[in-house]
């Protein structure tokens, strides 16, 4: 029998473990929580624009 890997067992599946990317869970949890931060950082711009306009109409 000839030995193709002489690594042993646990250690491929390791480093197989290692390889493998975030599972989609994860990916999906990331973009929900960007999506959240995205939509905190559009009201707040939102807000400093009608601030920036009344400031502006104050001004004139």
């Amino acid at each position: 029998m000839k030995v193709f890997n002489a690594k042993p067992i646990s250690q491929i599946k390791q480093e197989r473990n290692d390889v493998i990317p975030p599972s989609i869970i994860e990916v999906y949890e990331i973009v929900a929580a960007i999506g959240e931060e995205l939509a905190t950082v559009t009201a707040t711009n939102e807000t400093l624009k009608s601030e920036i306009e009344a400031l502006k109409g104050g001004v004139k």
